[in-house]
C-alpha cells in the first residue's frame, strides 16, 4: 500500500502573517486538522492545535501575533508513490507527528496524520 491510500487530500492553508486568533477560528472549522502554512506555492511550516494553543497562552497578544511565530519548520515529507511500511521507518526514530505528502511534480497533496504514522 502506498502513502496516498493513507493520507488526507484535504488542507487547510494559512499565509505565515495570518493571525494566531484567526488561524484558531478556522482551525475550529477545519475539524481541527493542522493547517500549512504557505507564503504563494513556498511551504514555510505547519501549524497544529497543540501549537495554537501554546501560542495563545505564551503570546502577549494573539490577535497581533502571526502563526509564523509559532509554526513548525522543517515539517517532515514523502512522496505520495512511498509505501507505507518504507514512511513508518523513516519517521519511527523522529517525534514526527504530521508528514507533508508531495507528488511528483513536488506539490503538495496531502497529509499523513501522527494516529496513522505510528500504528
Amino acid at each position: 500500500m502506498q502513502v496516498r491510500h493513507v493520507m488526507t487530500r484535504s488542507l487547510e492553508t494559512v499565509h505565515p502573517e495570518t493571525t494566531i486568533l484567526e488561524a484558531v477560528r478556522r482551525m475550529g472549522e477545519a475539524a481541527d486538522r493542522p493547517m500549512v502554512v504557505k507564503e504563494g506555492d513556498r511551504l514555510c511550516g505547519i501549524v497544529t492545535r497543540a501549537d495554537l494553543r501554546r501560542g495563545v497562552i505564551e503570546s502577549s497578544s494573539p490577535s497581533e501575533c502571526a502563526v509564523q511565530e509559532i509554526m513548525a519548520t522543517g515539517v517532515a515529507r514523502c512522496g505520495e508513490d512511498t509505501a507505507v511500511e518504507r514512511m513508518r521507518e523513516l519517521v519511527k526514530d523522529d517525534e514526527v507527528d504530521h508528514l507533508l505528502v508531495f507528488d511528483r511534480q513536488q506539490r503538495l497533496v496531502g497529509l499523513v496524520p501522527a494516529g496513522y504514522m505510528r500504528h
